[in-house]
């Protein structure tokens, strides 16, 4: 399945490594692929286990106030 397609309903918020995981289940090696989505720039680490979406994917990206808030927390 096309990563893109997968993605494009949560592409306005980070996203967790837990729900990537969820969306990529039906790989062996789910971890593996995520390596490759941020090396072939379909998605940012934002840090560990936060992710947006990447300029490869032509989806909008969160807004950096939300990309904030869930880097500080409140």
């Amino acid at each position: 399945m096309d990563f893109r397609k997968m993605i494009k309903e949560y592409a306005e918020a980070p996203i967790s490594r837990h729900l990537i995981l969820d969306l990529l289940s039906e790989y062996q090696r789910p971890n593996d692929k995520i390596s490759e989505l941020i090396k072939s720039k379909a998605l940012i680490s934002v840090r560990r286990g936060l992710y947006i979406v990447g300029p490869k994917t032509d989806l909008p990206t969160p807004e950096p106030f939300l990309i904030a808030n869930h880097l500080r927390g409140p």
